[in-house]
Protein backbone atom coordinates (compact mmCIF):
# COMPACT_ATOMS: atom_id res chain seq x y z
CA UNK A 1 0.00 0.00 0.00
CA UNK A 2 1.51 3.51 -1.29
CA UNK A 3 1.77 6.39 1.33
CA UNK A 4 -1.55 8.51 1.36
CA UNK A 5 -0.52 12.72 1.86
CA UNK A 6 -3.05 14.61 3.56
CA UNK A 7 -3.16 18.39 2.63
CA UNK A 8 -4.83 21.08 5.46
CA UNK A 9 -6.31 23.87 4.48
CA UNK A 10 -4.11 26.12 5.93
CA UNK A 11 -1.37 24.88 3.35
CA UNK A 12 -1.39 27.60 0.94
CA UNK A 13 1.04 26.97 -1.42
CA UNK A 14 -0.83 23.40 -1.93
CA UNK A 15 -4.22 25.15 -2.22
CA UNK A 16 -5.09 28.24 -4.08
CA UNK A 17 -8.66 30.14 -2.81
CA UNK A 18 -10.71 32.54 -4.52
CA UNK A 19 -13.82 34.47 -2.88
CA UNK A 20 -14.65 35.28 0.22
CA UNK A 21 -13.34 32.87 2.84
CA UNK A 22 -12.59 33.18 6.97
CA UNK A 23 -10.26 30.91 9.54
CA UNK A 24 -11.82 28.95 11.59
CA UNK A 25 -11.00 25.97 13.40
CA UNK A 26 -11.75 23.87 16.75
CA UNK A 27 -8.62 21.93 17.79
CA UNK A 28 -7.89 18.66 18.44
CA UNK A 29 -11.13 18.06 16.50
CA UNK A 30 -10.02 19.18 13.14
CA UNK A 31 -6.91 19.18 11.54
CA UNK A 32 -4.07 20.90 12.89
CA UNK A 33 -6.74 22.64 14.47
CA UNK A 34 -7.66 25.24 11.47
CA UNK A 35 -10.34 25.21 9.03
CA UNK A 36 -11.84 27.11 5.91
CA UNK A 37 -14.98 28.63 5.82
CA UNK A 38 -17.17 30.33 3.36
CA UNK A 39 -20.98 31.43 2.69
CA UNK A 40 -20.30 33.21 -0.73
CA UNK A 41 -21.72 31.34 -3.31
CA UNK A 42 -18.91 30.67 -6.15
CA UNK A 43 -16.25 31.03 -3.78
CA UNK A 44 -13.16 27.94 -5.07
CA UNK A 45 -10.75 26.16 -4.08
CA UNK A 46 -8.18 24.73 -6.43
CA UNK A 47 -6.19 21.36 -5.44
CA UNK A 48 -3.40 20.39 -8.40
CA UNK A 49 -1.57 17.20 -7.43
CA UNK A 50 0.31 14.81 -9.22
CA UNK A 51 -0.52 11.15 -8.35
CA UNK A 52 -0.67 7.38 -9.34
CA UNK A 53 2.83 5.89 -10.19
CA UNK A 54 5.68 4.09 -7.99
CA UNK A 55 9.14 4.49 -8.27
CA UNK A 56 11.48 1.43 -7.79
CA UNK A 57 15.18 0.83 -7.78
CA UNK A 58 16.42 -2.19 -8.92
CA UNK A 59 20.43 -2.96 -9.71
CA UNK A 60 20.61 0.82 -10.13
CA UNK A 61 17.59 0.40 -12.79
CA UNK A 62 14.45 2.39 -12.25
CA UNK A 63 10.94 1.42 -12.89
CA UNK A 64 7.82 3.05 -12.73
CA UNK A 65 4.65 1.31 -12.47
CA UNK A 66 1.23 2.86 -12.60
CA UNK A 67 -0.80 2.57 -9.28
CA UNK A 68 -4.77 1.53 -9.91
CA UNK A 69 -7.02 2.82 -7.36
CA UNK A 70 -5.41 6.32 -6.78
CA UNK A 71 -7.91 8.60 -5.30
CA UNK A 72 -8.81 12.23 -4.03
CA UNK A 73 -10.93 12.39 -0.98
CA UNK A 74 -11.99 16.05 1.24
CA UNK A 75 -12.90 16.59 4.36
CA UNK A 76 -14.54 19.33 6.36
CA UNK A 77 -16.81 20.51 8.99
CA UNK A 78 -20.63 20.76 8.65
CA UNK A 79 -21.97 23.06 11.21
CA UNK A 80 -26.00 23.81 12.77
CA UNK A 81 -26.95 24.20 9.38
CA UNK A 82 -30.47 26.22 10.38
CA UNK A 83 -32.88 26.72 7.15
CA UNK A 84 -29.84 26.71 4.28
CA UNK A 85 -28.04 23.46 3.98
CA UNK A 86 -24.48 24.01 2.62
CA UNK A 87 -23.75 22.52 -0.66
CA UNK A 88 -20.41 22.55 -2.93
CA UNK A 89 -19.68 20.98 -6.14
CA UNK A 90 -16.29 19.07 -7.16
CA UNK A 91 -15.12 19.18 -10.94
CA UNK A 92 -12.22 16.72 -11.36
CA UNK A 93 -9.91 17.53 -14.19
CA UNK A 94 -12.90 19.31 -16.60
CA UNK A 95 -14.52 16.32 -16.92
CA UNK A 96 -16.82 14.95 -14.08
CA UNK A 97 -18.28 16.94 -11.62
CA UNK A 98 -20.54 15.95 -8.05
CA UNK A 99 -22.56 17.84 -6.05
CA UNK A 100 -22.61 17.90 -2.33
CA UNK A 101 -25.47 19.00 0.04
CA UNK A 102 -24.48 18.48 3.67
CA UNK A 103 -26.71 16.88 6.27
CA UNK A 104 -29.03 18.82 8.43
CA UNK A 105 -27.65 18.63 12.15
CA UNK A 106 -28.20 20.02 15.10
CA UNK A 107 -24.87 20.37 16.55
CA UNK A 108 -21.30 20.24 15.04
CA UNK A 109 -19.96 17.25 13.47
CA UNK A 110 -16.35 17.00 11.95
CA UNK A 111 -14.20 14.94 9.39
CA UNK A 112 -17.33 14.33 7.25
CA UNK A 113 -16.30 13.65 3.52
CA UNK A 114 -17.03 16.07 1.16
CA UNK A 115 -15.77 14.47 -1.87
CA UNK A 116 -14.35 10.57 -3.15
CA UNK A 117 -12.57 10.78 -6.74
CA UNK A 118 -12.72 7.51 -8.93
CA UNK A 119 -10.35 5.88 -10.07
CA UNK A 120 -7.27 7.83 -11.42
CA UNK A 121 -4.89 6.75 -13.64
CA UNK A 122 -0.87 8.46 -12.83
CA UNK A 123 -0.20 11.89 -14.07
CA UNK A 124 -1.63 15.28 -13.15
CA UNK A 125 -5.15 16.22 -11.81
CA UNK A 126 -6.79 19.14 -11.05
CA UNK A 127 -9.45 19.54 -8.70
CA UNK A 128 -11.94 22.46 -8.15
CA UNK A 129 -13.94 23.15 -4.93
CA UNK A 130 -16.47 25.72 -5.19
CA UNK A 131 -19.28 26.77 -2.69
CA UNK A 132 -22.95 26.47 -4.30
CA UNK A 133 -24.89 27.76 -1.62
CA UNK A 134 -25.50 30.35 1.90
CA UNK A 135 -24.83 28.06 3.85
CA UNK A 136 -21.69 27.57 5.63
CA UNK A 137 -18.94 25.65 3.84
CA UNK A 138 -15.65 24.50 6.18
CA UNK A 139 -12.79 23.04 4.53
CA UNK A 140 -10.68 20.65 6.89
CA UNK A 141 -8.25 18.62 4.83
CA UNK A 142 -7.55 16.74 1.57
CA UNK A 143 -6.51 13.51 1.13
CA UNK A 144 -4.73 12.11 -1.95
CA UNK A 145 -1.59 9.30 -3.26
CA UNK A 146 1.18 11.24 -4.26
CA UNK A 147 3.73 10.36 -6.94
CA UNK A 148 7.24 9.08 -6.30
CA UNK A 149 8.71 12.11 -6.68
CA UNK A 150 6.59 13.95 -4.35
CA UNK A 151 6.27 11.79 -1.65
CA UNK A 152 9.53 12.69 0.05
CA UNK A 153 8.21 15.88 0.73
CA UNK A 154 4.35 15.67 1.52
CA UNK A 155 2.87 15.15 4.78
CA UNK A 156 2.52 11.58 5.35
CA UNK A 157 -0.95 10.02 7.02
CA UNK A 158 -0.80 6.49 6.66
CA UNK A 159 2.29 3.85 6.62
CA UNK A 160 3.27 2.27 3.39
CA UNK A 161 3.90 -1.77 2.96
CA UNK A 162 7.27 -1.39 1.38
CA UNK A 163 8.94 0.46 4.34
CA UNK A 164 9.36 -0.19 7.86
CA UNK A 165 5.87 0.62 10.10
CA UNK A 166 7.97 1.94 13.11
CA UNK A 167 5.13 4.92 13.62
CA UNK A 168 1.21 4.83 13.70
CA UNK A 169 -1.23 6.74 13.04
CA UNK A 170 -4.41 7.94 16.22
CA UNK A 171 -7.66 8.73 14.23
CA UNK A 172 -9.77 12.11 14.45
CA UNK A 173 -12.58 10.25 14.88
CA UNK A 174 -11.44 9.10 18.27
CA UNK A 175 -10.08 12.31 18.94
CA UNK A 176 -13.55 14.12 17.89
CA UNK A 177 -15.84 11.41 20.12
CA UNK A 178 -14.55 12.78 23.12
CA UNK A 179 -15.97 16.12 22.76
CA UNK A 180 -18.94 15.95 20.25
CA UNK A 181 -20.40 13.15 17.90
CA UNK A 182 -18.54 12.88 15.01
CA UNK A 183 -19.58 11.86 11.61
CA UNK A 184 -19.17 7.68 11.15
CA UNK A 185 -18.81 8.20 7.49
CA UNK A 186 -15.12 8.13 7.56
CA UNK A 187 -11.98 8.60 9.58
CA UNK A 188 -8.82 9.89 9.19
CA UNK A 189 -5.33 9.84 10.77
CA UNK A 190 -4.50 13.30 12.83
CA UNK A 191 -0.90 12.70 14.01
CA UNK A 192 1.50 10.48 13.47
CA UNK A 193 3.68 9.21 16.61
CA UNK A 194 5.98 6.45 17.81
CA UNK A 195 4.34 3.89 19.93
CA UNK A 196 6.81 2.58 22.68
CA UNK A 197 6.69 -0.15 25.59
CA UNK A 198 7.94 -0.19 28.99
CA UNK A 199 7.74 -2.58 31.82
CA UNK A 200 6.03 -1.31 34.77
CA UNK A 201 8.41 -0.31 37.78
CA UNK A 202 5.79 -2.41 40.34
CA UNK A 203 6.50 -5.77 38.41
CA UNK A 204 10.37 -5.25 38.35
CA UNK A 205 10.11 -4.37 42.25
CA UNK A 206 7.68 -7.36 42.99
CA UNK A 207 10.04 -9.66 41.10
CA UNK A 208 13.06 -8.60 43.02
CA UNK A 209 11.40 -8.69 46.29
CA UNK A 210 10.18 -11.50 45.76
CA UNK A 211 13.42 -13.21 44.62
CA UNK A 212 14.65 -12.25 48.05
CA UNK A 213 12.24 -13.51 50.14
CA UNK A 214 12.52 -17.17 47.76
CA UNK A 215 16.24 -17.10 48.36
CA UNK A 216 15.92 -16.05 52.05
CA UNK A 217 13.26 -19.27 52.56
CA UNK A 218 15.65 -21.70 50.70
CA UNK A 219 18.76 -21.03 53.06
CA UNK A 220 16.49 -21.13 56.23
CA UNK A 221 15.22 -24.17 54.99
CA UNK A 222 19.09 -25.40 54.60
CA UNK A 223 20.02 -24.68 57.82
CA UNK A 224 17.34 -25.88 59.47
CA UNK A 225 17.89 -29.33 57.36
CA UNK A 226 21.40 -29.33 58.80
CA UNK A 227 20.36 -29.04 62.37
CA UNK A 228 17.78 -31.70 62.34
CA UNK A 229 20.54 -33.94 60.44
CA UNK A 230 20.11 -37.81 62.59
CA UNK A 231 24.01 -38.63 61.49
CA UNK A 232 25.21 -35.43 62.77
CA UNK A 233 26.56 -35.30 66.35
CA UNK A 234 25.63 -33.54 69.17
CA UNK A 235 27.79 -31.54 71.50
CA UNK A 236 25.88 -34.42 74.65
CA UNK A 237 27.05 -37.29 72.56
CA UNK A 238 30.59 -35.41 71.41
CA UNK A 239 30.96 -35.22 75.24
CA UNK A 240 30.10 -38.49 76.07
CA UNK A 241 32.93 -40.09 73.59
CA UNK A 242 35.62 -38.02 74.50
CA UNK A 243 34.88 -38.39 78.53
CA UNK A 244 36.35 -42.29 79.52
CA UNK A 245 34.90 -43.83 81.80
CA UNK A 246 31.39 -42.97 80.42
CA UNK A 247 28.91 -44.95 78.48
CA UNK A 248 27.26 -43.14 75.32
CA UNK A 249 24.07 -45.24 76.35
CA UNK A 250 23.20 -45.68 79.71
CA UNK A 251 23.02 -48.87 81.25
CA UNK A 252 20.78 -49.74 84.52
CA UNK A 253 21.84 -52.93 86.53
CA UNK A 254 22.77 -54.86 83.97
CA UNK A 255 25.80 -57.39 85.69
CA UNK A 256 27.82 -59.40 82.86
CA UNK A 257 29.15 -62.89 83.87
CA UNK A 258 31.16 -64.89 80.99
CA UNK A 259 30.19 -68.30 80.58
CA UNK A 260 32.82 -71.18 80.39
CA UNK A 261 32.15 -71.41 76.67
CA UNK A 262 32.79 -68.15 76.17
CA UNK A 263 36.32 -67.77 78.13
CA UNK A 264 36.79 -70.80 76.17
CA UNK A 265 36.51 -69.55 72.83
CA UNK A 266 38.23 -66.08 73.76
CA UNK A 267 41.16 -68.37 74.75
CA UNK A 268 40.99 -70.04 71.20
CA UNK A 269 40.63 -67.18 69.63
CA UNK A 270 44.04 -66.14 71.75
CA UNK A 271 46.49 -69.17 71.00
CA UNK A 272 44.79 -68.84 67.02
CA UNK A 273 45.03 -65.08 66.35
CA UNK A 274 47.55 -64.16 69.34
CA UNK A 275 45.52 -61.74 70.59
CA UNK A 276 46.42 -60.17 73.99
CA UNK A 277 44.41 -60.12 77.18
CA UNK A 278 40.63 -57.76 76.63
CA UNK A 279 39.51 -55.74 79.44
CA UNK A 280 35.48 -55.31 79.20
CA UNK A 281 34.77 -52.07 81.39
CA UNK A 282 30.94 -51.36 81.62
CA UNK A 283 30.33 -48.48 83.36
CA UNK A 284 26.17 -48.22 84.83
CA UNK A 285 24.18 -45.20 84.63
CA UNK A 286 21.91 -44.06 87.20
CA UNK A 287 18.95 -45.45 87.14
CA UNK A 288 15.53 -44.24 88.50
CA UNK A 289 14.31 -47.28 90.14
CA UNK A 290 17.90 -48.70 91.35
CA UNK A 291 20.24 -46.08 91.43
CA UNK A 292 23.83 -48.07 91.59
CA UNK A 293 26.90 -46.36 92.10
CA UNK A 294 29.16 -49.98 91.50
CA UNK A 295 31.76 -50.47 89.00
CA UNK A 296 32.39 -53.79 87.49
CA UNK A 297 35.40 -55.17 85.82
CA UNK A 298 36.39 -58.47 84.80
CA UNK A 299 39.29 -58.89 82.85
CA UNK A 300 39.20 -62.33 80.56
CA UNK A 301 42.67 -64.61 81.53
CA UNK A 302 45.34 -65.48 79.27
CA UNK A 303 46.70 -68.97 78.71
Amino acid sequence: MVDTAIVDDSNLGRLSYTGTWQDGGAAPFEWDGTTHGSQTTGSQVTFQFNGGSLLIWLNDTSFLIPLSGTQVEVYGTIGPTGDVLPTSTYLLDSASILTYVAANVSATTYQNQFYQSPVLQDGSHTLVITVTSQGYYWLDYLLYTPSSNNLASAPISSSSSLSSSSSTSSALSATSSAGSAASSTSSCPHANGSQSSSIPVGAIAGGVVGGFILGALLIAGLLYCWKRNPTGTSKENRGALESPGKSLYPIDNFVWTPKQSILQNFGHCQQTHKLRPLSLILIPQKSIRQPRQDLYQHTIPSH
